[in-house]
């Protein structure tokens, strides 16, 4: 089977004389029929976001970073220390994670996340 997974993104800015607008929607195919939605809280300690072992290498990561406290923020990345991702409280990410673990952190505090990594 082909395209098992289905990605539709909208992005729209009005502020003053600037507007534009961008969609896409794509498709791909799924590796296996491995995936994980869950939380979990982040602190300012460097850890590994929760995998279970029947996931080979990560995909496609959606994350929430659930906490409000304004100027909290989680950061996300490939190697231990080096950071290439970062979201705000209160927002999404959506990207293509490249490397077998996901090295996460939050900035200020504890910070609540919600994710779904799927294997790609």
């Amino acid at each position: 089977m082909a395209d098992e997974i289905s990605i539709s993104v909208r992005l729209s800015v009005d502020k003053g004389g600037a507007r534009d607008r961008r969609s896409e929607s794509v498709t791909d195919d799924m590796t296996d029929e491995a995936f994980v939605h869950g939380t979990q809280t982040i602190t300012t300690s460097e850890s590994e976001l929760a995998q279970p072992t029947g996931l080979g290498t990560p995909g496609y990561l959606f994350i929430k970073c659930a906490t409000t406290t304004s100027g909290y923020y989680v950061e996300l990345g490939t190697t231990t220390g080096v950071y290439t991702v970062r979201v705000k409280a209160g927002k999404v990410a959506l990207y293509y994670h490249t490397g077998a673990t996901i090295y996460i952190k939050s900035t200020g505090g504890d910070c609540l996340v919600d994710y779904l990594l799927l294997e790609a």
